[in-house]
């Protein structure tokens, strides 16, 4: 019994090993969609959506453009800018990183008026490869703006911190 349970330790082991470091390589391209929706936000539902694309200017370096939209009930937002991140290869299905990025946004916000602000964001999380050019990801979200646009418990702060789902695709 002790042999099989070995054995299946080493094909789990086995199995997580990836080629998905090769997708982390100078040259690689990435598309990538990632955001969350919360029915029951204080805001109301909100909605957030970041869609990108990105390309590997080293190994494990990646930067990229980046839109995004934000929604609740009474604020929408759009914005657009640029990110950059560093990936850790482990040799697993799991890719840790770390990012930053830069956007501008323009938010309407129902009864206050619209505001313009730039956005300065950091972010951690992982990359879950399905498949050697499509994988999964989770990332924690700090932002901060310049302007009071992140709507709270119907009054705003110039802050935001959120966890995210999203995939990503390389060619």
């Amino acid at each position: 019994m002790k042999q099989v349970t070995r054995g299946l330790i080493f094909l789990l082991l086995a199995g997580t090993m990836s080629a998905g470091a090769s997708m982390l390589q100078r040259g690689t391209q990435e598309i990538l969609a990632d955001g969350l929706v919360h029915f029951d936000s204080p805001e109301g539902t909100l909605v957030s959506l970041r869609l990108g694309w990105g390309i590997f200017v080293s190994d494990f370096i990646e930067l990229g453009v980046q839109g995004g939209l934000r929604r609740t009930d009474d604020v929408a937002a759009y914005s657009l800018g640029g990110f950059g991140e560093y990936h850790f290869d482990l040799g697993t299905l799991f890719v840790p990183y770390v990012g930053a990025a830069v956007s501008a946004a323009t938010v309407d916000m129902d009864g206050v008026g619209d505001e313009t602000a730039v956005i300065l964001g950091g972010s951690s999380g992982f990359k879950m490869y399905l498949v050697d050019n499509v994988a999964l990801t989770g990332r924690a979200v700090l932002e901060v703006a310049t302007e009071d646009i992140y709507a709270s418990e119907k009054k705003l702060k110039n802050w935001d911190a959120r966890l995210e789902l999203g995939l990503r695709f390389y060619y």
